[in-house]
């Protein structure tokens, strides 16, 4: 049976799939560390799968152009991607910075990512963002108190548990409603 999936469905598609694979990276990073595994991890884990995602992406970006511009002037949406890309860069500097520095590069892009769901529950008014803002606050607060290698273990867990999931769910949802 074919689906043909409306926008919305698709987005929740590639966040879904974006996050399982960061989900999938950090996890990696923590068992890398915990474990003192002698492998460049920057190289092998991160830039080989976001890469190859980065692509699959892109081309399939190029097919939904129109959606895409109509997303990118919505204001939440702008904020959204700029956290994101802040997000990305500390998430960067947590991969390559020496133990301490990587400890508070990792709070810090867990801390924008809890700014990023309060501001969508506030902004939007969704009560759904209200478990996530709560979820990554409390992700953000082990990850504080915890070491980076430790860190990176917990914000696999959030990752997965406040991003994965429930994309997963809301499209699982929407694709059963339309068939």
């Amino acid at each position: 049976m074919k689906y043909i999936y409306n926008s919305d469905t698709r987005l929740r598609l590639i966040m879904t799939l974006w996050s399982l694979l960061l989900t999938k990276c950090f996890f990696l990073e923590f068992l890398v560390r915990y474990y003192a595994v002698p492998i460049n991890s920057l190289y092998y884990v991160w830039s080989l799968s976001i890469m190859m995602a980065t692509v699959a992406t892109t081309a399939y970006a190029e097919l939904q152009i129109k959606e895409r511009v109509k997303r990118r002037q919505q204001p939440n949406s702008l904020f959204v991607f700029i956290g994101n890309i802040i997000t990305v860069l500390f998430v960067i500097c947590a991969l390559i910075a020496p133990e301490k520095q990587s400890h508070i590069a990792l709070t810090l892009a867990a801390l924008i990512l809890t700014a990023q769901h309060i501001w969508l529950w506030i902004g939007k008014l969704d009560k759904s963002y209200r478990l996530t803002s709560w979820g990554w606050f409390l992700g953000t607060t082990a990850i504080t108190y915890l070491g980076s290698t430790t860190g990176f273990l917990v914000f696999a867990i959030c990752m997965f548990s406040l991003s994965a999931a429930p994309c997963l769910t809301k499209f699982l949802a929407l694709r059963n409603s339309m068939a």
